[in-house]
C-alpha cells in the first residue's frame, strides 16, 4: 500500500512542478529545458524519499520506483503533447531514451539520498 501511496504522490507531484516548469520557462526563457525537467524530477524524488511512506533502502523497490517514475515522465510528455499545440509528441526512440535517462537520474538520487540521509 505504501507503494501506491508515494507512486501517486510522486505523480500528482511531478504533473504540476513539470507544468510550472514550463510556465517559468516561457515566463523567464531559460535555454536548457532538459534541465527543468532533470531539476523537477530530482526535487520530486526528494520530496518522495523524504515523506518516509516508501522503504527505498531495498535494491528491488528503488529500481521498481525508478522505472515507475520514468515512466510517469514519459506520460507526462504524451500529456503535453496533447494539450499544447506547440509540443510534438515525442517519437518511439526519443520516449525510449527519455525512459532510460529518467530512471537512471531517479535511481542515482535515490541512492545518494539513502547515502546521505542513511536511511
Amino acid at each position: 500500500m505504501n507503494f501506491i501511496k508515494s507512486s501517486s504522490m510522486f505523480f500528482f507531484i511531478y504533473v504540476p512542478f513539470t507544468f510550472f516548469s514550463i510556465y517559468l520557462n516561457r515566463l523567464l526563457g531559460f535555454s536548457p529545458t532538459v534541465g527543468l525537467n532533470i531539476a523537477v524530477l530530482v526535487i520530486t524524488t526528494l520530496i518522495v524519499i523524504r515523506t518516509g511512506y516508501i522503504n527505498l533502502s531495498e535494491n528491488k523497490i528503488s529500481i521498481f520506483f525508478s522505472i515507475f517514475g520514468s515512466g510517469c515522465c514519459v506520460i507526462t510528455l504524451y500529456i503535453l503533447a496533447a494539450l499544447f499545440d506547440e509540443f510534438i509528441p515525442p517519437s518511439l526512440g526519443e520516449s525510449l531514451s527519455s525512459f532510460i535517462f529518467n530512471a537512471v537520474v531517479m535511481y542515482i538520487v535515490i541512492n545518494l539520498s539513502l547515502k546521505k540521509y542513511d536511511f
